[in-house]
């Protein structure tokens, strides 16, 4: 995401995590950062900033999704 300065590399099979403080609610638009093949300037996705009560009614209705282990790693 441009605006929060951040940027992961994403591996195919593995479940990444990460951490940041955004100052206010709304939807933040993210693109791939780098080159990589065909319909690379198609990976766009969006972020969801919402209240934390939000987030937790959200978090308490999900489970594992399955063949993750404890790490998020699929195997």
């Amino acid at each position: 995401m441009p605006a929060s300065l951040f940027k992961r590399d994403m591996i195919p099979g593995r479940m990444n995590q990460l951490a940041v403080t955004i100052g206010k609610t709304g939807t933040f638009k993210g693109r791939c950062a780098e080159f990589c093949g065909v319909d690379h300037n198609r990976m766009v996705f969006y972020v969801a900033v919402v209240p934390g009560a939000e987030y937790d009614r959200f978090v308490g209705g999900r489970t594992r999704p399955a063949g993750l282990g404890a790490a998020g790693r699929a195997g």
